[in-house]
């Protein structure tokens, strides 16, 4: 996965909530702290995928944790949604950890439809 990945999502979380920051703060906030998140989430896939593709023998047990680590990543941005809930917004932070997704679907259109940048 490319930098343009990263840059692509932070903008879209970026624009969004600035845009939602006119109506709702707590939305516009949980879709930053989710976003973090989320990029971290995409920043620990992305390694967990090189390190599956340069190994020569499959070593489970740290994909396995490697794994653990991104859910439990998710379940930690998603207990401070709940703790916070006067400051962050649940549904900010369900949109903020969708959009690397996004991103992702807005990167293949655009290698699939000849575009190389």
């Amino acid at each position: 996965m490319n930098k343009k990945i990263y840059e692509l999502t932070a903008i879209i979380a970026l624009v969004l909530s600035g845009i939602l920051a006119f109506f709702d703060f707590k939305i516009s906030l949980g879709i930053l702290t989710a976003s973090i998140f989320s990029m971290i989430n995409l920043y620990l896939l992305s390694y967990t995928m090189k390190q599956i593709l340069k190994a020569e023998k499959k070593n489970g047990g740290i994909m396995f944790l490697l794994s653990i680590c991104r859910f439990l990543l998710l379940a930690a941005v998603m207990y401070l949604a709940m703790r916070f809930r006067d400051t962050i917004s649940i549904i900010g932070v369900a949109i903020g950890l969708t959009l690397f997704m996004i991103a992702l679907v807005i990167d293949a259109v655009k290698k699939k439809g000849g575009v190389q940048e």
